[in-house]
């Protein structure tokens, strides 16, 4: 007989004349069959279930003995359940049909009269889960998690998850959970508070076996059951709180199981459904803060949530996410007029109410930052109010609570919660560090330095370039004092990374960035400084990056005034020296040229750069890196006009002499790629045309924009820093070598015959070509007799540019030797440069007095004459090398000089600029009486016509 067959009653309370069911002689014999059946047999029956069944249906005082036969039968089944293996049956194919035809039968009963069945499946389905759950639910965990993984591992332990899986994967505890479900639809639109009060008190009784059971279920409708939770929550608050005011003065819902269950459910849904659960808590707040709200319930639901969220993380969170929206003026206020009544009904210990609010706000990620923000800002409103000064209690109690977690030597960094999302809130903070509110700037301070302890170096170092980048004023810089005072005990050595990351990033104004570094070098120079660290060492560390900032004018000066303070790294690497060097260089240049600059601000950072060039010259290659840049700048660059540069097309590519020759080879290519190559010898008809092939027509000559005056005194003052910088060389001799060696190698294209000794006379048809590139480039390039008359008058360094020298007086051998004039004015030029070179040598002693005369007397001679005596000095240049050990040193005077014996000594040199002199003595007598006379007489040696005293 199947129960199926039965016309279905309604009513649990049907007897047995409710039609359908049989007479009563009949339903008394089933009854007397089922007890007798239910105490015999150990499993279930398909035919005892029928019977049992219907007496459900038709007899109502056999209800409890009938759900007691089918608690002990889901007892059975979940005994024999084993969670952990895959290939056991967990019930038999006959109890399985039992469970569902159950099943079947009391959905039936719910969905005809639930308002009479679901109470009563109800209680029975929870009850027998309360029971069930309490005697099974240490064997739910899931396959490998009851092995005991680790030491010390509570055997049945596992999340909820896991539990919920594993109680759903037996038919018996799957049957109840989905009737209960199945009840609780019916029932909780119109006996809310009864069901959710029947499902607190299991669960309170079952606790914590039962919490899988509650999390299911609500989340099978969790609006209502949350709501309905935190409400029956809010009487058993109200209830509690004065009993224990009176007994403990103070109250404490750990103590209350109903309230503790409450918290277990909400928790247990919060993670499911946040955003029901905020929803309900802050309707529940809001409803409570309306004006007018007087109620006991209204006054009780604030503290209520506060204490809830205390102890559950869920519920912090629910309550914390968008709370800072709901704070309105109003709401703000009405908290502040309810705040007495709360202290004296709910919170009895002094600052109890302060203290569980920062529990709150230190346990609580998301949304925090916001609140934060909000009480710092009004705190610092300036408002004279109680509410403000409310916010103000909380920001230090915060304040107080978090030092204590990041200083806690167990706290791990990464464990609190309130700064998992502070970066989205640090900018409003960053902005309050350099407010001018007191409040604001101290309470910034405080939390950002534990965020930043908290976060790690980086984050120290963002905050760090935030101060450098707006401090304007010696306050703000205060505050930067202040920070770093705090955290660099725990991030020693930040500077270092703070200085390179502030001066490679692109955004912000590096003027005050530059600036207020400076003020801190300056700071820590007189002592002035809060803290250990040095910016001194940190820019020192940073050159490399610092000067790059020399090449924009506006920065120039506050770098070079940091570089001045913090002096140049000693140990900085030949390729940073190199980069400085070319940077200060740059500098220099680009500031000496500038006419809208002015005379004071000119000379001011002329000054300085001087200052650290020297600083420059004391590495060990300092000195030979700047005077090649020095001397590269007066002649390959764009300034070699401001020199008086006389060629300046020529400065960037035809003066290198790798340039030509790649612009030679680019020719030679190019007029082979066209087969045009010539086969006869090159003459002076395929050697000169009109322009420069691939650069189209010789272009005019362009006019120098600079005067003579101007270029004068831009060579002065280049030539006379070059000097001091030799001069400022621990050996002003090895300097000025050191200038020399430079110049050779800049100006000789050639590394042959590069030497001191000259050669015989027909050697110069030799280097011909390499005579006339050097002897172009030292006339283009006035800053380069400049040079070389320095170097004569600081013996013997003119030495070492013997061949600059040789090659210009070879140049005036060839152009006198095949001159066709009789008359030097007719080359005026070619006359000015023999008498340069002349008296070059002279000055540097190259030659007697005897023969540096001629300088002076030119205007005297024709070519052939001034031909016979050059050859005659480069005869006595090639058989009397001008080299740096003919030099002396007076003991007297200290001065270097050459002494160059006797007149017979040297005298057939000097013959033939004798004779002439004789022939016209009316002409030159006093030159005459000076050199060949007056020294004839004395002893003394006479430079230049002057007697040196020796």
């Amino acid at each position: 007989m199947s129960i199926m067959g039965l016309a279905p009653d309604p009513s649990p309370g049907g007897g047995a004349g409710g039609g359908g069911g049989g007479s009563q002689e009949e339903l008394m014999n089933q009854l007397r069959l089922f007890l007798e059946g239910a105490s015999k047999e150990k499993g279930g029956s398909l035919r005892l279930s029928s019977i049992a069944l219907n007496l459900l249906k038709n007899l109502p005082g056999a209800r409890d003995a009938v759900f007691e036969y089918y608690s002990g039968l889901l007892d059975r089944i979940l005994n024999h359940y084993n969670p952990q293996s895959e290939s056991l049956p967990s019930c038999s194919p006959e109890d399985e049909a039992i469970v569902s035809e159950l099943q079947d039968v009391l959905s039936g009963f719910i969905e005809a009269n639930p308002r009479s069945w679901a109470p009563v499946v109800s209680k029975w389905s929870l009850d027998t889960l309360g029971k069930l759950s309490y005697q099974y639910g240490s064997k739910m965990t899931a396959k490998g998690a009851g092995k005991d993984k680790f030491k010390g591992e509570k055997k049945g332990s596992g999340t909820l998850h896991e539990k919920v899986s594993c109680w759903l994967g037996c038919i018996a505890s799957r049957f109840l959970i989905e009737i209960s479900a199945e009840c609780l639809s019916k029932q909780i639109d119109e006996n809310t508070e009864g069901c959710i009060s029947a499902l607190l008190e299991t669960s309170v009784n079952h606790t914590p076996y039962f919490d899988w059971v509650v999390a299911h279920l609500g989340s099978c409708f969790p609006h209502t059951l949350i709501r309905r939770v935190l409400s029956l929550g809010l009487k058993e608050f109200i209830s509690i709180a004065s009993v224990q005011k009176e007994q403990e003065g103070s109250i404490q819902i750990n103590k209350v199981p109903k309230l503790m269950s409450v918290m277990n459910i909400l928790s247990h849904l919060g993670r499911n459904h946040q955003s029901v659960l905020q929803e309900s808590i802050h309707s529940m707040i809001l409803s409570s803060l309306a004006d007018g709200s007087s109620s006991v319930n209204q006054q009780s639901a604030v503290p209520y949530i506060l204490h809830l969220s205390a102890l559950s993380p869920a519920l912090s969170q629910a309550l914390v996410l968008d709370l800072v929206n709901l704070l309105s003026p109003q709401i703000n206020a009405r908290i502040h007029a309810l705040i007495p009544a709360w202290d004296s009904q709910f919170f009895i210990k002094e600052n109890s109410l302060l203290d569980l609010v920062a529990q709150i706000l230190i346990s609580t990620d998301r949304g925090v930052p916001e609140i934060l923000v909000l009480m710092l800002e009004k705190g610092g409103s300036g408002e004279v109010s109680e509410f403000t000064r409310g916010c103000r209690m909380i920001i230090n109690y915060v304040l107080a609570a978090l030092f204590q977690q990041v200083h806690g030597a167990t706290r791990h960094r990464d464990s609190i919660p309130a700064f998992q999302y502070l970066n989205q809130s640090i900018s409003v903070l960053l902005e309050h560090l350099i407010s001018s509110n007191q409040f604001l700037k101290s309470s910034a301070i405080q939390i950002l330095s534990l965020y930043a302890l908290n976060k790690g170096r980086t984050v120290t170092v963002q905050i760090l370039k935030f101060l450098l980048y707006r401090c304007e004023t010696e306050d703000q810089l205060t505050v930067l004092s202040n920070f770093l005072s705090r955290v660099e005990i725990f991030h020693y050595n930040c500077i270092n990374d703070l200085v390179a990351e502030s001066l490679r990033n692109k955004e912000g104004r590096m003027i005050l960035l530059l600036e207020n570094l400076l003020k801190l070098v300056e700071m820590e120079k007189v002592g002035r400084q809060e803290y250990r660290s040095s910016f001194q060492q940190g820019v020192r560390a940073n050159q490399s990056l610092m000067m790059e900032k020399l090449l924009v004018p506006e920065y120039a000066s506050t770098v070079l005034n940091m570089l001045r303070i913090v002096g140049i790294d000693r140990k900085m690497r030949v390729s940073s020296l190199h980069r400085l060097s070319y940077c200060l260089v740059e500098l220099y240049f680009a500031t000496l040229v500038r006419s809208n600059l002015d005379r004071t601000q000119r000379e001011t950072t002329l000054a300085l750069t001087e200052t650290i060039l020297r600083e420059v010259c004391r590495h060990r290659t300092g000195l030979q890196i700047l005077l090649r840049f020095f001397l590269e700048a007066s002649i390959n660059s764009p300034y070699s006009v401001y020199l008086g540069c006389k060629d300046p097309e020529s400065t960037v590519s035809s003066n290198n002499s790798n340039q030509r020759s790649r612009e030679s080879a680019k020719l030679f290519r190019d007029n082979f790629k066209f087969w045009s190559m010539p086969v006869q010898p090159l003459g002076s008809s395929t050697v000169f045309h009109a322009g420069v092939i691939g650069h189209g027509k010789r272009s005019n000559e362009s006019t120098n924009p600079i005067t003579e005056e101007d270029s004068l005194v831009y060579r002065g003052q280049v030539s006379g820093l070059i000097l001091r910088l030799c001069q400022s060389h621990h050996s002003e001799e090895e300097g000025s070598k050191k200038l020399a060696l430079i110049l050779v190698e800049i100006i000789s294209p050639d590394i042959m015959y590069n030497g001191i000794p000259w050669p015989e006379e027909d050697f110069i048809k030799v280097t011909m070509e390499r005579d006339l590139y050097i002897s172009r480039t030292v006339e283009n390039h006035p800053i380069l007799w400049t040079l070389l008359e320095l170097l004569a008058l600081n013996k013997p360094s003119l030495c070492y540019c013997s061949v600059i020298v040789r090659a210009i007086v070879s140049v005036c051998i060839t152009h006198w030797q095949s001159t066709v004039s009789s008359n030097l004015s007719n080359y005026p030029q070619q006359r000015e440069l023999t008498r340069k070179i002349i008296t070059l040598m002279g000055s540097g002693q190259f030659i007697p007095v005897q023969l540096s005369v001629l300088a002076e007397m030119l205007h005297i001679l024709d070519p052939s004459q001034l031909h016979c005596i050059l050859i005659d000095i480069w005869n006595y240049m090639r058989v009397n090398v001008p080299g740096p050990s003919i030099f002396q040193v007076c003991d007297k005077s200290g001065v270097i000089f050459r002494d160059f014996g006797a007149y017979e000594d040297f005298k057939p040199y000097c013959d033939r600029l004798r004779m002439v002199m004789v022939a016209n003595l009316e002409k030159v007598a006093d030159l005459f009486k000076v050199y060949f006379v007056d020294v004839a007489k004395s002893s003394v040696p006479v430079v230049n016509g002057e007697a040196e005293q020796v």
